[in-house]
């Protein structure tokens, strides 16, 4: 059931504790999350500093894979 393009923030006990949102804005958080992502990677890449090596078991639990 759609109920339009709004927001609609769930409470407990007076607090906000979720929010649906419609799947554009799910989208577009997702798109500039990934760019965020990106561009932290490629910072971390040009830095000539940055040589420590992670094996990858370690990174794919790092990132919860």
């Amino acid at each position: 059931m759609a109920f339009g393009k709004e927001r609609v923030v769930l409470e407990r006990h007076g607090e906000d504790v979720a929010v649906l949102i419609p799947l554009e804005d799910l989208a577009a958080l997702e798109e500039f999350e990934d760019a965020m992502l990106a561009a932290k990677a490629e910072r971390l890449l040009a830095d000539p500093d940055n040589q420590e090596d992670l094996p990858w078991a370690d990174l794919k639990a790092e990132l919860g894979l």
